[in-house]
């Protein structure tokens, strides 16, 4: 399967061209309240899972009559209905887990979420985050991040694990070849596109990147 669209139940952020984008999923899954997004688009879910307590039901049964799956869980249970969301995805041997509406709202929420998606980002299945003005991508040694934009973009990367070696970034005001960064750092904060195409890449460890665009998104 190459491309999985995860819809949260955060704050709506939806980049321009989202219609364009989402035409590339091979599967739509909503977590619960995350279903009020994809309505609120048009789009119909492929599966929908949580514990079902912030999705009308008049809508999760009309979504249940056009074909949408639904996995229903306990409210007492050990996952978010995020996580049950990238499992899902997981299992679906997704190549690419693009997920909406996550970062949103309250800030101890979008810290877990953070934290969530680095746990599934593997060599496998490259975790994109997508936002009105913004992507973030999950750096690994084999899921490289390339991100299309215009000059005087932002772009941030955060390191995830404790070390990451052999950071490379191309096209950018500060490149770097071959660097060592360490969790913690803000060495990588608000670096500026110089070119259209600003590439990262690293041998080793976990690092998250920001593409921030001053204009619409261009992805």
């Amino acid at each position: 399967m190459a491309k999985a669209f995860v819809f949260a139940n955060g704050e709506p952020d939806f980049p321009d061209a989202l219609s364009e984008i989402i035409d590339t999923a091979d599967v739509i899954i909503c977590a619960d309240g995350g279903t009020l997004h994809a309505a609120s688009l048009a789009l119909l879910p492929t599966i929908i899972i949580g514990d079902m307590d912030s999705i009308p039901e008049p809508l999760l049964k009309a979504f249940e009559q056009q074909g949408s799956e639904t996995r229903k869980f306990p409210r007492d249970k050990d996952a978010s209905d995020l996580e049950l969301s990238l499992q899902a995805a997981v299992q679906l041997a997704a190549d690419e887990i693009v997920c909406l509406c996550a970062l949103g709202g309250r800030q101890d929420h979008a810290l877990a979420n953070i934290l969530l998606f680095a746990k599934y980002a593997t060599d496998r299945s490259k975790i994109v985050l997508l936002g009105r003005s913004w992507r973030a991508q999950f750096v690994t040694p084999l899921q490289a991040a390339n991100f299309t934009g215009e000059s005087g973009d932002t772009l941030s990367l955060i390191p995830i694990s404790n070390t990451v070696t052999g950071v490379t970034i191309c096209g950018a005001r500060w490149p770097l070849d071959d660097a060592t960064l360490h969790w913690g750092s803000s060495r990588t904060i608000s670096n500026v596109f110089l070119e259209k195409t600003v590439s990262v890449n690293l041998h080793d460890g976990l690092m998250l990147a920001f593409h921030y665009a001053k204009s619409a998104l261009v992805e």
